[in-house]
């Protein structure tokens, strides 16, 4: 919000005062301006989607000692920062209904988010929402 804020006064400035400095840098200015505040809307929008990481049984890699697995999202996978919150969705095969689970969340400080499963709920297909 602030980047957009300050892209449009960069814009206001450049466009509005910028017509005696010389080079055209009030025209630059404002260009500069209107594009970091039209970047920093898409940026906004971005952080404020959340991430879908849709998964099958396949996708679980062995984990950790006996019958525990593990998904793993990178960082530059969800484009969710350093601290994502993510939750994890069981998918009903009968009926195609997500239900909630609570796993073993672990996030590394690089960001890489880390879901670990054990016991009856080994291997589940569903989905991870990180925001």
């Amino acid at each position: 919000m602030v980047l957009s804020v300050l892209g449009i006064a960069l814009a206001v400035v450049g466009f509005e005062f910028g017509d005696h400095w010389p080079y055209h840098s009030g025209q630059i200015l404002g260009c500069l301006g209107a594009v970091g505040s039209l970047w920093a809307a898409v940026l906004q929008y971005r952080d404020a989607a959340p991430f879908e990481y849709h998964f099958t049984e396949a996708t679980w890699k062995p984990y950790g000692p006996a019958d525990e697995f593990c998904l793993e999202i990178g960082r530059s996978e969800h484009g969710k920062g350093r601290s994502p919150e993510a939750t994890l969705y069981q998918k009903n095969a009968a009926t195609g209904v997500y239900s909630l689970v609570e796993p073993d969340f672990a996030i590394e400080p690089s960001g890489k988010v880390y879901i670990v499963v054990g016991g009856k709920r080994s291997r589940i297909s569903g989905k991870v929402v990180i925001r």
